[in-house]
């Protein structure tokens, strides 16, 4: 009978794992409380800027994250990739998704939106 191989364990860089460490810390130097509300922040400025420029926003709760309707997902979410914006779409659907960090500025909202117009 062959024997199997065993599985090799997985490891990770070490480059991955320092900046995974920096940027925890960066962020656990606020309160974590602050940090989330700052982000929750962004998407309801998100969500005002969309609405008055016309976009349907999804239905949501007070979280991080956005959907909104675009006329064609697929060619807003090229102009957001080449604007360096990184979104998401939702296949089968009109939306976009997009999901605010504490570490967006009025800049990142700026350029997302410049990008879907």
């Amino acid at each position: 009978m062959a024997r199997r191989p065993r599985p090799r364990p997985r490891s990770f860089a070490n480059e991955l794992l320092a900046s995974s460490v920096a940027a925890h810390d960066v962020l656990a130097a606020e309160s974590w409380d602050e940090v989330y509300a700052r982000a929750r922040a962004g998407a309801t400025r998100l969500v005002e800027a969309l609405r008055e420029r016309g976009h349907e926003v999804a239905p949501r709760d007070d979280t991080t994250l956005v959907s909104f309707t675009v006329d064609d997902p697929a060619a807003a979410k090229a102009r957001c990739t080449e604007a360096g914006v990184v979104i998401r779409d939702l296949p089968g659907t009109p939306y976009l998704r997009a999901s605010v960090g504490a570490w967006n500025d009025e800049s990142d909202l700026e350029r997302l939106l410049d990008a879907i117009t």
